[in-house]
């Protein structure tokens, strides 16, 4: 993957977050925004958790199973 795809995906990201106004999922995400077959998303939000350009929160689903949510650092 090159770097500009790679910038423009998470550039992508962001804005779904952004404009969501709340944390969101991954799932959330994955509706939104159109993924290359090689791209694996995990890898791309943990990169922007790292450049501190998303906080990542974990919770416990209603149904008993771990999830993580994204939001804007602000």
């Amino acid at each position: 993957m090159m770097k500009t795809e790679q910038e423009k995906l998470k550039l992508q990201i962001i804005t779904v977050v952004k404009q969501s106004g709340l944390p969101v999922g991954t799932k959330f995400i994955v509706d939104r925004i159109k993924l290359p077959d090689h791209i694996v998303l995990n890898d791309l939000l943990t990169e922007l958790v790292t450049e501190k350009r998303l906080r990542r929160t974990y919770t416990l689903l209603a149904n008993g199973n771990p999830d993580c949510t994204y939001a804007l650092i602000s």
